[in-house]
């Protein structure tokens, strides 16, 4: 009769550890699409950087094309000028925060699922002692 219960509590132990095991495969596989978002972030800001520097070039150019016109008006280029950095500053402000908001979700994340490990690694170790209890009084009820 012993040996049933040991069996069974064995097998109680093993689907509660594949239980587990099975929770942090989804809690690596969440943390791995935060880490791939985080990176299709990064990949964006230097995209639209050179999407900006592209924009922007043909001002630029523009610009130096019309030097002579444009020296007579200095006051429509400069602000002209001064709107495309306010607007490119903003812009670059924009990505900044989106991308340190990530950060701190990312982080908050990567804390929510270690917390939720060190909770489950303690349901474990407390129900281990739970059914190491069970086991002996069973057997101390048999002697």
């Amino acid at each position: 009769m012993g040996e049933r219960i040991q069996k069974e509590l064995e097998g109680i132990r093993e689907m509660y550890q594949g239980h587990v095991s099975e929770k942090r495969r989804g809690d690596t596989a969440r943390l791995d699409e935060v880490n791939e978002a985080l990176g299709f972030i990064r990949d964006g800001k230097e995209v639209f950087g050179r999407l900006i520097d592209a924009k922007l070039t043909p001002f630029k150019e523009d610009a130096d094309k019309r030097a002579a016109e444009v020296e007579s008006n200095l006051g429509q280029r400069d602000g002209a000028c001064q709107s495309i950095e306010s607007e490119v500053d903003s812009l670059e402000s924009t990505v900044e925060q989106a991308l340190s908001d990530l950060r701190r979700r990312h982080t908050s994340l990567v804390n929510a699922v270690g917390r939720e490990r060190a909770e489950r690694e303690h349901q474990a170790d407390q129900l281990t002692r739970i059914l190491e209890g069970v086991v002996k009084r069973v057997r101390a009820d048999q002697d």
